[in-house]
């Protein structure tokens, strides 16, 4: 097959600072992508006229940053649930019960290095949400493991529907469109993360501190 079309098969995350590189910008994207894409569907037919109003997109950008340290918080949870599923995971410990321990308490330093990446990070207004995602990525170790369709908690989808720069009449119909729209978007991430994640390198360099 030509070079030009060959498609460029992503490296694996072998390395702690890139694992929190790649779930910060993940959280960064995921929220993005959500915010917009289901703003444009609750506004309907109309949506061309009001994303071209300049205030609506500063409220949008503001709504997008808001909502990165609960997007890091879901990217977190399914990356250990694809470490946990990768055929690495047998190679990080003698005893295989242990492995998910392991694996946690190494992505929990990960992801709180990576809540320090997200550009909300150095927003004033923002403190309550980054402790709150801070105290989630902390108890990481102490949960055990989750299925997919349980990574976004219902009262997490009210808290991200609360974000959405729209009027606040949401029904609980709403939060679940949110709900699924969400873990479309994380499945993509599972399957990526899946083929990509090195868990036996990951947890034989341990993160500082």
């Amino acid at each position: 097959m030509p070079t030009l079309f060959r498609r460029k098969r992503p490296e694996p995350l072998r390395d702690p600072d890139a694992l929190s590189t790649e779930l910060a910008r993940r959280a960064i994207v995921l929220a993005r992508r959500s915010i917009v894409e289901y703003t444009r569907m609750r506004v309907g037919r109309n949506w061309p006229q009001l994303f071209s109003e300049a205030a609506f997109q500063e409220a949008l950008a503001c709504a997008c940053k808001a909502a990165t340290p609960l997007c890091l918080v879901w990217t977190t949870r399914t990356a250990r649930r694809a470490g946990l599923t990768a055929a690495a995971c047998c190679e990080v410990c003698a005893d295989p019960s242990g492995a998910h321990e392991i694996w946690c308490e190494t992505l929990a330093r990960v992801a709180v290095d990576a809540l320090g990446k997200l550009p909300a990070a150095s927003m004033g207004e923002d403190r309550e949400d980054h402790a709150e995602a801070l105290r989630a990525l902390r108890r990481l170790p102490a949960t055990p493991p989750v299925s997919l369709a349980e990574v976004v908690a219902p009262q997490e989808a009210a808290r991200f529907a609360l974000l959405l720069p729209l009027e606040r009449g949401f029904t609980d119909d709403d939060r679940e469109t949110i709900r699924n729209t969400l873990r479309l978007a994380l499945a993509e991430l599972y399957e990526d993360l899946s083929r990509r994640l090195d868990v036996a390198a990951l947890t034989r360099v341990r993160p500082a501190g």
